[in-house]
Formats: structure tokens, sequence, C-alpha cells
């Protein structure tokens, strides 16, 4: 009778289990492996090792078929069953093969994508360049027009005077008195003194008008370092020493901040006034598609980039003998780590009192094709260390009782004392500097610092 009874209630146990709609949970019994692996016995380990192989069939789970055949293999030598050990062996084999081909098969499908999006990103910046260049032709043509217009004014207001002068002189000849001075007489000092006024009187309207016309470029063409100074953050601690010697200049300053990147470009243009001005606008205009659009903020990669940009732009050489000397600094704010890469310009660092100077590639941008590339300069930022990137302009303002420049070792001396005054301070200090020295004279350059601290 007790047989009886138990054999029900073994077959009813037997029915409830394979009415049950749902596999067992493939996460409990990875947990029940791991945990009974190295201290239960084969026996118990072969049924949890059944119950994980069932439920990771059940799920399609084929790395966790893989380890249950592997466990069950390993029990059944352990029991001395090789038959049933080197049967789950096959198995496990065949399985992992198969898994193996499967991520093969994902990782060509991965990599296939990647290409394929690589070369859609490609052809996407090229037709951008494309544009671009499209633009440029066009606004070449269009300045070639207007030159054209000019220079036919110019012909025409000339051809008119010239036409005039041939009316008048016949004129003028009747009204010559007899006793007129030869023509090979010495002019007189009042003669000499209104053709002095007249040449004064020229070279003011042309000042006049490449004053106005550098008024239009600093508002509306040339980027305004101090705009682009205040709405950026490159660290908490900076300042900026900006004095231009007209309304704009060649000095220029671009900042870009991407996630945890923060890019910072000292660079100064050659010429001066309108010229320089109009050439720092495009130095600017570079660096911001090659830092914002194609996502370039590595010192090194974003000034070669540079290069190959204006030698492409002027495959003759540039029309400018000194070329752009420049200086890019990244600051990692997550690694806390300072990257530095330039031409012809120099990285001031100050450490407890002591000046390290840290220089980029001697020549300036663009350099010979045997120069050597751009070379990075990394180091782990610390705490009280300043940094300083400036254009010449500070050390060649002449002044002083013997009108001299005031040299570089000045500005190194003057950076070397202000470590341990706080950084936002340090601008007016080094502008006193600069003033005192020059006196009542003149500005002879544009003059750009910027200081940084952590």
């Amino acid at each position: 009778m007790m047989r009886t009874w138990f054999v029900i209630i073994l077959l009813l146990a037997s029915g409830a289990a394979w009415s049950q709609p749902e596999p067992a949970n493939l996460d409990s019994l990875r947990q029940v492996v791991r945990q009974n692996e190295k201290t239960a016995s084969p026996q118990r380990l072969i049924t949890i090792a059944k119950a994980y192989l069932s439920s990771a069939k059940s799920h399609h789970s084929r790395e966790d078929i893989v380890a249950a055949y592997r466990l069950l293999a390993t029990q059944y030598k352990k029991l001395g069953d090789d038959g049933k050990a080197l049967r789950y062996f096959r198995l496990y084999t065949l399985e992992a093969e198969n898994l193996r081909d499967i991520k093969q098969r994902e990782n060509d499908y991965f990599e296939k994508q990647l290409y394929e999006n690589e070369i859609i990103s490609l052809a996407t910046q090229l037709d951008t360049l494309k544009a671009q260049n499209i633009r440029l032709r066009n606004l070449k043509n269009e300045y070639q027009r207007i030159n054209h217009y000019i220079y036919v004014g110019f012909l025409t207001a000339g051809g008119l005077g010239l036409l005039l002068l041939v009316l008048w002189l016949p004129r003028r000849r009747k009204k010559k008195p007899d006793s007129e001075a030869p023509e090979d007489e010495e002019p007189s000092a009042l003669e000499l003194l209104q053709a002095e006024n007249q040449k004064l009187a020229k070279q003011l309207a042309r000042y006049r008008t490449e004053h106005d016309l550098a008024d239009i470029l600093g508002q509306y063409v040339v980027p305004n370092p101090e705009q682009i100074f205040k709405t950026h953050k490159f660290v908490r601690q900076k300042f900026m020493l900006y004095m231009p010697q007209r309304l704009t200049g060649g000095d220029g300053l671009f900042m870009h901040t991407s996630k945890q990147l923060n890019l910072l470009v000292v660079y100064e243009a050659p010429g001066e006034g309108v010229t320089a001005g109009l050439f720092n606008a495009r130095v600017f205009s570079l660096l911001k598609g090659l830092a914002v659009s194609n996502n370039i903020m590595a010192p090194n990669l974003l000034l070669n980039q540079l290069e190959a940009a204006l030698l492409n732009e002027f495959p003759a050489g540039m029309p400018f003998a000194e070329g752009l000397r420049i200086a890019a600094c990244l600051y990692n704010n997550q690694q806390k780590s300072l990257a530095f890469a330039a031409a012809g310009m120099e990285l001031y660092v100050v450490r407890q009192g002591i000046l390290n100077t840290v220089r980029g590639r001697p020549a300036a941008i663009p350099a010979s094709d045997d120069q050597a590339p751009f070379e990075v300069f990394e180091e782990q930022v610390s705490k009280g260390m300043h940094c300083y990137l400036s254009t010449d302009g500070f050390w060649q303002q002449t002044g002083g009782k013997e009108h001299k420049p005031l040299g570089r070792q000045a500005f190194e001396n003057a950076i070397e004392s202000l470590w341990s005054q706080p950084v936002k301070d340090q601008e007016a200090v080094l502008k006193k500097i600069l003033l005192d020295w020059k006196g009542s004279r003149e500005q002879d350059d544009d003059i750009l610092v910027v200081g940084f601290g952590f």
C-alpha cells in the first residue's frame, strides 16, 4: 500500500514538472554552477550540468551550451565513465567550433559595416570639401571681376585726365608771360612746400582708407580674440593680454571644447594691418573646419592638416616670407594631461618658480619638404603649474632709455617671478611691465599673451 502511494506521488510530481511552461532561470543556474563547481561531488555537478544544459538549449544560448558540455565531460571523466566523457567532449568540441564560426561571421559583418560607414563618411567629407572649393573659386572669380572693373575705372580716369591735360596745356602756354623762368629752373621754397603738403594729404587719405577698412574687418570679418576668450572655458584659471597695434591685426586665438577635451590655439599671421587681418580670418576658418567639423583635436595632427590646407591654397608658395607661427595646446580634463605642438613658437611651463621652455618645430608654416613633422609634447598637469603662450610682439617692443627691444629674457624672467601670484592678477603685472618699458613710444607690433594655471 505504501509503495502504491509513493508511485502515485512520484507520477504526479513528474507530471507537474512536465507541465511547467517556462524553462528554468538560466542566470540562477549559472550562479549555481559557479558556486558548486569546486566543492560539489561529480554526481551532483552532473545533475546540475544537465539542468543547465536543458535551460541553455531552451534559451538558445550557445555559450552556456558549450559550458554545460564541458562540465559534463569533465565530471564523467572524474567518475571514470570514459564513454560518456568522450561523447560530451565531442559535443563540446563541435558546439565550440560552431560558436567560433558564428562569432567570426558576426565580426566580419561588423567590420564590413564599419568600413562601409567610414567610406560613406569620407565621401561626405569629400563632397563638403568640393563644395567649399567651388565657393572659394566663385569668390575668387568675383574678386577678379571687381578688380577688373576697378582697373577699367582707373584706365578711364587716367584717359580723361590725360585728355584734360592735353586740352589745358595750349591755353596755359598762351597765358604764359615772356618773363617766366625757364623749365630747368629749380622750384621755389613755396612750390616745394605745396608739393610736400600734397604728398602728406595723399598719405593721410590712404591711412584713413586703411583705417576704415581695418575697422570694417575688425567688426565683421576678423575674429575677436577677446570675445573668443570670454565665451570658451579652457581652464578656470586663465588670463589673456591682447593689445593689437591697429583695430585689427595678425595675432589670433582659436578655442574649442568637445566633451573632456579643451583645445587652445595661438597664432601670429604674417603681414600687417588689413593683409594680416585677412590672413588671420582665413587661418581661423581653417582651424574651425578641422577641429569642429572634422573633430581633429590632437595638436600635431591639427597642425599637419592646417599646413596641408595652406599648401593646397597656395601651391606656388606663401606670399609672405616669414610664414605662419602657431602653437596648439590640448587639455584633457578627465586624464589631467596636457599635449602641445607648435611651429615657430614655444610653451613656457613654470613649476615652483622654475621655468621650462618647450619648443615646437623651429620652422613656421608652411615649411620645406625636408622639414621634420610635428612632434607632440605630453605631460601630466600638477597643482601650481602655470603655462604661457605668446607671440613675439611682447618682447620685440622697443623702449627704455636706449630705445631697444624688451627682449625674450625679460619676458621669461617676468613670468618666472609670477608663479606665486594668482593667474588672474598676472595680466595686469605683465601689462604694466610692457607699458613702463614702452613709455610714450608707439606700439611696434600686435601683442597676444595667454596664461593658464592648474
